[in-house]
Formats: structure tokens, C-alpha cells, sequence
């Protein structure tokens, strides 16, 4: 039960900390820092897609605290063997995942981004110390981190289908990211020396 409370507000806090992130830093700069894309491309689709599944979660994880039929209904829960101790890291890695994502955007300060703004690409700072040294994504991969964490911390169908989806969407999100910047100079020597992920994937590198 512990578990199920951590869920539902861990996911609360993470959708009020970047709502007001995202209006904060529009209110302070005069533009917005999330970029969806041109309407009906492949970065708005997926955009859309990672929201629905985003909110769909945050919904969910909610509602089980006072609709436990919807384990069964909807999710799907299946068991996992020493499946208490499983929970817990699971809520472990999503922890560890905050912290990275936490730790990343706070240096990136101000040049973060969530997506291409494709008319002033130009103008893109490559970022090449700090977590950035160890991969060219490390946002991305520590969101990778927290989507185990929460299939090991709510084992259910519904959960192993918002990782690999998940997955997906990163992965297709970042080669388009790359693409945009390939005609940078400064970002083609990065990504020459910089291996993408922390680890391989079998797709997407």
C-alpha cells in the first residue's frame, strides 16, 4: 500500500513541477520551451502520444487507491517473484530517476529545451561537460530509468506496454533531435566523440 501512495503522488509532483517550470519560464522569457513540432509530424505524434500515456498514469495511479478493481480491469497487475522486494526497487529506480533528471536540467539551466525549436536551430548551444560527457542524452536515458521503476514498482500489462512505448518514443525523439542539429558544425564533432546512450540499445544508436 505504501507503494500505491508513493505512485500516485510521485506522478502528481513530477506533472506540477514541470507545468510550472514550462509557465514560469514562458512568463519570465517571453516564449516557450516546449516544442511540439509542426502538427500532425512525426515529433507532434509523439509528442502527444507520451502525454496521453503521461496523464494516463497519473490518473490510474490515483484512482487504484480508491478503485482497486482497476488493478484487475484495466492494468492487468500480474506478480513477479519476491514481488514486495521488486515494489521497492522499482520506487528506488523511479527515485534515482528524479534525481538524474533533476540533476540534468539544473545544468542545463537555461539552454533546456523540451524538443527542437527547428526556426532557431542555428542558434543551439552544444552542451559537452557534465552528464553530457557520459552520453548525448542523459535526460532521456534517466526517464528510461524511472519507466523500469515503474513497471518493477506496479508490475501489470498496462505498465510493460507504457515502457516499451516509452522507449519508442525517446528513441525516435532523440534520432529526430539529432537529425535537426546535423548540419551543426560544434554538434557534429560532439556526436562523433560522445556515444549516444549510456548503454546499447538494440535500436536507435
Amino acid at each position: 500500500m505504501v507503494v500505491d501512495i508513493f505512485l500516485a503522488v510521485f506522478f502528481s509532483i513530477i506533472g506540477i513541477h514541470y507545468s510550472a517550470t514550462a509557465i514560469g519560464l514562458k512568463q519570465r522569457d517571453g516564449f516557450t520551451r516546449i516544442h511540439y513540432g509542426p502538427r500532425g509530424s512525426r515529433s507532434w505524434w509523439i509528442r502527444w502520444v507520451f502525454n496521453i500515456f503521461r496523464a494516463s498514469i497519473l490518473g490510474l495511479c490515483i484512482l487504484r487507491l480508491f478503485i482497486p478493481a482497476i488493478d484487475d480491469l484495466v492494468l492487468f497487475t500480474h506478480n513477479l517473484p519476491f514481488i514486495p522486494y521488486v515494489r521497492w526497487i522499482g520506487a528506488g529506480l523511479m527515485l534515482i530517476s528524479l534525481f538524474l533528471i533533476s540533476y540534468v536540467h539544473a545544468y542545463m539551466r537555461d539552454e533546456w529545451h523540451s524538443g527542437i525549436d527547428e526556426s532557431v536551430v542555428r542558434d543551439f548551444k552544444t552542451i559537452k561537460s557534465g552528464p553530457y560527457t557520459f552520453c548525448r542524452h542523459p535526460l532521456f536515458a534517466s526517464v528510461m530509468v524511472g519507466m523500469f521503476g515503474f513497471y518493477f514498482a506496479l508490475p501489470s500489462f498496462f505498465s510493460l506496454i507504457s515502457l516499451f512505448v516509452g522507449m519508442i518514443c525517446l528513441i525516435v525523439q532523440a534520432n529526430h533531435e539529432e537529425r535537426s542539429l546535423s548540419e551543426i558544425d560544434d554538434y557534429q564533432a560532439y556526436q562523433a566523440n560522445t556515444r549516444k546512450w549510456p548503454i546499447s540499445l538494440p535500436i536507435g544508436n
